[in-house]
């Protein structure tokens, strides 16, 4: 029976972990350009999820630029304004929204 206990445990585990991950996307580099020194930094996510980024995504989008920009060679990155949203998915057939959302945060790469 403990078994079987577990085994539904995890299940229920795996299933919420699951959801999480459906609705938000990690954080990463979404396009970038060493000549120019540009770094777009940024998640997805669906619309349940949409609002606002917490303050740390944004602290961590400017640690994951900064981290590019020394790979290539510059000392810092300066946010370029704000997070930008725009819409990567539609539901519904008559009435199209948007379920799917890209948030990216702009970066130059400095050097001293």
């Amino acid at each position: 029976m403990t078994i079987l206990k577990n085994i539904i445990s995890v299940a229920f585990v795996v299933s919420l972990l699951s959801g999480c991950a459906d609705n938000f996307r990690m954080l990463r580099v979404m396009n970038e350009d060493q000549r120019a020194g540009i770094v777009n930094v940024g998640y997805t996510y669906k619309v349940s999820r949409r609002g606002e980024p917490p303050r740390d995504i944004i602290e961590t989008t400017d640690k994951i630029s900064t981290k590019r920009c020394q790979k290539w060679g510059y000392n810092e990155a300066k946010r370029l304004g704000g997070p930008k949203e725009s819409c990567i998915g539609h539901s519904g057939w008559v009435n199209r929204t948007c379920s799917n959302y890209e948030v990216t945060v702009k970066y130059q790469c400095l050097s001293s």
